[in-house]
């Protein structure tokens, strides 16, 4: 029988919440208009005068904190304040050894995401039910995203090796379901507690996409790697001596061969001294002053920007709808009406009939300027992504919702 554990707070985390009353209560007795940064700057220090002082990023970190504020609150404050502010604050919240560093550290990040401006950016745009039509649309999703996150999306010409992979993981998916359905009786604990909320969690996020307006993404399914491995955990806890080897080689040949079918080719190409396709893309557009690159996620348009060392931001739409700009990549504020003159448009060979329609119909022309491998790189004579960033700002202003 298990010993029965009833979990308490710590010391510094009640520290915190009494900290976090009385900044409370200092927010109530306060009149309309507060200062966020002097209300921040306050809290730090309360933080500060309650730190135990046996870790440096607490003791000295926070008084850092403090004073840059003070110099911002004194009108001294500059963009390398800023800078430093989020740095000192990111070295407390990773390094602190209790509640007290790496809460108010957060505080001050948070306070640094209003002084910048960052606005908040929506996945999707609500999750009402759906009224019965588009799933066909939304079993496609799903699939898509079971292949990434299953590997099959890398499988290539090694459709095989991941055929026989995924048998083996479903076999140990049932096994480890069938060995835990026996123990019904009894209230799940341990790893079998943390599988069937591993299931349930999986289950919801496939329900939620079919029966809601949310769009299934792979990484909403990622839950599927820790649910194998309890999976693995289980089905080796109660296999024979021999099963239990025989079970523990496969997992070890299997794993080596997903990292080498999955990653080989990139790990080749990175030791290789030619130039990938995405690098090549990369240098053509930094080479010719371009600072945007506008093209398909789920090909290399991201990856060629990450070549070029900060000096490209990636833009993107999806295989749905081309130039309809993902809602979730527009952080870096990217889709203006006068941004295509930065741009360069990568298409793919068979994007290039659909692009050169669209443009037309919007009365643009697209201009082939580069081509690599099987991608094309064009300009625009005007902004061809929508909706705009301009777009979304006035319908913001106007109190409306903006179109996605």
């Amino acid at each position: 029988m298990s010993r029965l554990v009833i979990p308490t707070n710590s010391e510094a985390q009640n520290v915190v919440e009494g900290l976090y009353k009385d900044l409370e209560r200092r927010i109530i007795a306060s009149p309309p208009g507060l200062c966020p940064v002097d209300l921040t700057a306050a809290f730090l220090k309360m933080c500060h005068a309650q730190t135990c002082g046996k870790c440096v990023p607490c003791r000295i970190g926070l008084a850092q904190l403090s004073n840059l504020l003070e110099d911002i609150l004194n009108g001294k404050g500059t963009m390398k304040h800023l800078t430093m502010l989020e740095e000192t604050a990111r070295v407390i919240e990773s390094t602190a050894d209790c509640a007290i560093g790496y809460t108010a550290a957060n505080i001050g990040g948070v306070l640094l995401m209003k002084l910048l401006g960052v606005p908040n950016q929506s996945i999707y745009s609500d999750a009402s039910v759906l009224d019965g039509t588009g799933l066909n649309g939304k079993l496609w999703r799903f699939i898509a995203a079971s292949r990434t996150v299953s590997g099959f999306e890398c499988a290539k010409n090694n459709g095989g090796f991941f055929v026989l992979m995924f048998v083996f993981f479903t076999a140990l998916l049932i096994a480890a379901a069938v060995i835990l359905i026996r123990k019904a009786k009894t209230a799940p604990e341990g790893i079998g507690a943390y599988w069937w909320l591993s299931v349930m969690s999986l289950l919801a996020v496939i329900a939620a996409s079919f029966f809601t307006t949310v769009k299934l993404r792979a990484i909403y399914l990622f839950i599927y790697y820790p649910l194998l491995a309890l999976s693995a955990a289980i089905v080796l806890e109660r296999a024979a001596p021999k099963l239990r080897c025989a079970l523990l080689i496969a997992l070890c040949v299997l794993s080596a061969g997903n990292i080498y079918f999955s990653y080989g080719d990139d790990l080749r190409g990175v030791l290789s001294e030619s130039k990938t396709t995405a690098e090549e893309i990369s240098s053509y557009a930094v080479e010719n002053g371009y600072e945007l690159l506008y093209g398909n996620i789920a090909y290399l348009t991201p990856n060629a920007a990450a070549y070029s060392d900060g000096k490209l931001i990636a833009g993107c739409w999806n295989d749905e709808i081309i130039f309809h700009a993902v809602p979730y990549l527009n952080t870096r504020d990217v889709y203006r009406r006068t941004d295509y003159s930065r741009a360069l448009f990568v298409f793919h060979e068979w994007e290039l009939d659909a692009a050169y329609t669209e443009a037309a119909g919007s009365g643009a022309v697209l201009t082939e300027r580069a081509r690599f491998g099987e991608y094309v790189l064009c300009t625009s004579s005007q902004q061809l992504m929508y909706p705009t960033t301009d777009i979304i700002e006035y319908y913001v202003s106007m109190g409306m919702e903006p179109p996605r």
